[in-house]
């Protein structure tokens, strides 16, 4: 680095941190599905989806988040659509991809709740923003998988058209 010195903010009395909590579970995620040591390691990929498993299920106990949303804006919709599937053709895989989300998802519905409560009673925008950010994150991976596949011009435009109408409807 440049040898200045980085900022930290605080997070409570006493403790200080150039990232706050779910930054730290955010980047534990994006380490892990970027490192380049993957193969053999089941451990760390389960971690992974645990951790992915967990902010869907925390997402579900929440008015107006999707978990369904969640899962698209961190890749793993179609995963786990595939595995539901296929249950039956491939037994094996399908509960080797679907077990990691099911327990991350009742860890966060369980032992998330009452945090989360906790969060929005006395953190309501700060907690709102995250989740918004969560889902907000994952448009750009969303929006460039589609364009690949399916999307027009003039497609691309009547999107637009319709997210601006919405937009001042409400």
């Amino acid at each position: 680095l440049s040898g200045r010195s980085q900022k930290t903010i605080p997070l409570h009395a006493g403790v200080k941190s150039r990232f706050s909590g779910m930054s730290r579970v955010m980047s534990v995620i994006y380490c892990m599905e970027n490192s380049s040591s993957h193969e053999g390691s089941f451990l760390m990929f389960s971690l992974s989806d645990l951790c992915k498993g967990i902010l869907v299920g925390a997402a579900n106990i929440l008015p107006g988040i999707s978990g369904s949303a969640l899962a698209v804006s961190m890749g793993i919709y179609g995963q786990i659509i595939h595995a539901i599937t296929h249950i039956l053709k491939e037994p094996k895989e399908s509960l080797k991809t679907l077990f990691p989300y099911l327990l991350g998802a009742l860890c966060g519905v369980i032992g998330l709740s009452f945090t989360i409560e906790y969060l929005f009673a006395h953190y309501p925008l700060q907690t709102s923003l995250i989740f918004m950010g969560l889902i907000l994150g994952g448009v750009p991976s969303l929006f460039t998988h589609t364009i690949k596949e399916h999307m027009t011009p003039s497609c691309m435009g009547l999107c637009a058209f319709t997210f601006l109408i919405i937009t001042c409807a409400t």
